[in-house]
């Protein structure tokens, strides 16, 4: 399997799409199951089901950010970017960089560092007044710029389209 596919598998089972590429079908169990114990009382299970599940540094509580350019599909510390840069559509993942390491952070973005190619990405962390994010985008090897403002380009404004809460999809 490519790595663009997974990437894209792995998008759509986070979106929590209804999609199957081909499913196993499984036999019939041949004795019944067992109850298990009740050991501990439903309320504590309730309240390990309502925190969010984290599987190394992904939440699965996650939101999306599409603009003219492109999407940007976050969960927790990792994201998925299917882009346009220079008439070539590129699908990638990103990590969170931790702000302390950055020389100098913006408090009102969250940076993220593409794992291929190195370039980053700044994501603003409010809306703008008419509700739209802006992302910026620092390609591999401008950073070195001998004024770091000036490597970061505004890549897209873009509206949250996707935010998970209470279970479901919820367009805004």
């Amino acid at each position: 399997m490519s790595q663009r596919m997974l990437l894209c598998a792995i998008t759509l089972a986070l979106l929590g799409g209804k999609f199957a590429v081909a499913q196993e079908v499984l036999p019939a169990p041949k004795a019944p199951a067992s109850k298990p114990a009740a050991s501990a009382p439903a309320t504590e299970a309730e309240e390990r089901e309502s925190e969010p599940v984290v599987v190394g540094n992904l939440e699965h509580q996650g939101w999306v950010l599409s603009g003219s350019r492109g999407r940007h599909y976050f969960f927790g510390g990792l994201a998925v970017a299917d882009y346009t840069y220079q008439g070539e559509r590129r699908i990638v993942s990103l990590q969170q960089e931790e702000p302390t390491l950055l020389p100098k952070p913006d408090a009102h973005f969250l940076y993220y560092r593409e794992l291929q190619s190195g370039s980053r990405w700044a994501v603003a962390r409010e809306p703008l007044s008419d509700g739209m994010y802006v992302i910026f985008h620092q390609p591999k090897g401008s950073e070195k710029s001998a004024d770091p403002k000036k490597s970061w380009k505004e890549f897209q404004r873009a509206r949250l389209e996707w935010k998970k809460s209470d279970g479901a999809w919820k367009s805004r």
